[in-house]
């Protein structure tokens, strides 16, 4: 007896294009594999454990091998930064395939709270792009425009994330001792899109610190750490240590502000030449033999 399948949208598509191209020959003994996808797009399996909506961001967790089927496994996003995909036009259900939007300019759906405008960058927040504060900085959404407020769907560009604002723990990140690199865990700072103030998500990560004096150790304890092989490394940091204004350096000078008035009874008298080589000197000036 034959036996009856039900197929998703996407598999269902898939299996009549691989038809017309086989034109009679055997048809592959899993019809869930994937080969051939055009323009670039990614086959993900969906092992969030909720359902990926149309235009949902994903998080890449591993790589799925069954029979002749490939794909990226995908998880909701949380705090973790990595490798991020946009899920297409249909929703996706737990432990089901979808296939990803291709090239570098996607379609995303945003939070309802937020009005997206053009050259905004937003975060993500559980499959959605999310304005900051609210959103993790773990992927990069770009804005360049709204294509449907209803519905909630943003045109936009998805770049990986690789240097974030941090705030070390009291204390400070400790030095390198010889060749081992030393580290702590630092809070993740974001600057809200509606305002300029600085805030602390809930995203924490190890940062290391190759340097061999402590870093960000005073004051604000704010850095700058960069993604390199893989680790969070800082490579700038807050150098007002004393958490007022710049301080002069230690020396011998007198410091002085650039409005005050300057001491002209200690400076050496000068010779002037005149016009016609004529000379005139300064009160105080030694002539010239």
């Amino acid at each position: 007896m034959a036996k009856a399948y039900a197929l998703s949208e996407p598999v269902a598509r898939w299996a009549v294009e691989q038809a017309g191209r086989r034109q009679g020959t055997k048809a592959p003994p899993d019809l869930g594999t994937f080969r051939d996808i055009p323009d670039g797009r990614i086959i993900f399996r969906n092992d969030s454990g909720e359902t990926v909506p149309a235009w949902g961001i994903v998080r890449v967790s591993g790589y799925a091998d069954a029979g002749e089927r490939h794909c990226v496994t995908v998880v909701k996003p949380a705090t973790t930064p990595g490798w991020f995909i946009v899920n297409g036009p249909n929703s996706v259900p737990d432990g089901e395939n979808g296939i990803a939007q291709g090239g570098q300019v996607v379609r995303v759906v945003y939070d309802a709270a937020d009005s997206p405008t053009v050259l905004q960058h937003y975060g993500v927040d559980g499959f959605k792009a999310r304005s900051f504060p609210s959103g993790n900085p773990v992927v990069n959404v770009l804005i360049h425009g709204v294509l449907d407020s209803t519905e909630k769907i943003a045109l936009a560009t998805i770049r990986p994330i690789s240097e974030l604002m941090v705030q070390a723990p009291s204390g400070g990140i400790p030095g390198r001792v010889g060749s081992l690199v030393q580290g702590a865990t630092c809070d993740a700072i974001v600057m809200g899109t509606s305002n300029d103030t600085l805030t602390a998500t809930s995203m924490q990560l190890k940062v290391y610190n190759w340097t061999t004096n402590t870093a960000c150790a005073n004051g604000d304890r704010y850095g700058i750490a960069s993604l390199i092989n893989g680790k969070w490394h800082i490579i700038a940091e807050d150098c007002n240590d004393g958490g007022s204004t710049v301080e002069p350096g230690a020396g011998t000078g007198t410091t002085v502000k650039p409005t005050d008035a300057i001491d002209t009874s200690t400076l050496t008298p000068l010779v002037t030449i005149g016009v016609g080589g004529s000379v005139s000197y300064t009160s105080g000036a030694t002539p010239i033999p």
